[in-house]
């Protein structure tokens, strides 16, 4: 499957919102009560929330579409992250990295990463971070195998009442895909 990838503006904001808050629910589904994902899905990837962020220089969305332009998956990282006690310098965030479950292994995800990648080395960054759900091992599996691992640290993401755990992971910039 051939896929195409452009930097998300704001006329990508509907369509963006559409496929964030349908891979968000895909992937959380049954980790939280209905309510609370409706209230989440509703404030965090509403149309106007896209915009705002697209308004961001230092945020950067990459938009994924298979051959027929239909949505298939998307990357966001942040350019000024902080860093932090056990990164670099120049730390770049991978804040958000969903694809549709009807492409799982299709090889869209590497390809969003591999932009995410070379973006952030182009920057001179010597870290790159990210934070997965200590329970989404598919996710985790993805990461590891591009050089990504676990630095021991966490921090609360719930979704509306419903606790949730991220997992802080990095990867050095030496460490480069093999």
């Amino acid at each position: 499957m051939k896929f195409s990838l452009h930097r998300a503006t704001a006329a990508d904001a509907p369509a963006l919102s559409r496929l964030a808050a349908d891979s968000f629910e895909q992937t959380f589904t049954g980790t939280c009560t209905d309510a609370d994902m409706t209230g989440y899905l509703a404030d965090t990837y509403n149309e106007a929330a896209f915009r705002k962020l697209l308004q961001d220089d230092a945020v950067f969305i990459l938009l994924g579409a298979d051959e027929n332009g239909n949505p298939a998956g998307y990357a966001q990282w942040k350019t000024d992250a902080p860093p932090f006690a056990f990164s670099g310098k120049k730390a770049v965030e991978l804040q958000r990295l969903y694809v549709l479950k009807d492409y799982y292994g299709t090889g869209l995800a590497h390809l969003l990463m591999d932009a995410y990648e070379e973006h952030a080395f182009a920057q001179d960054a010597d870290t790159l971070w990210l934070g997965v759900w200590e329970y989404n091992h598919r996710a985790q599996a993805f990461y590891r195998k591009r050089g990504y691992g676990p630095t021991g640290h966490s921090h609360p993401f719930p979704i509306g009442q419903t606790p949730q755990t991220d997992e802080w992971w990095m990867k050095p910039v030496e460490v480069r895909r093999q």
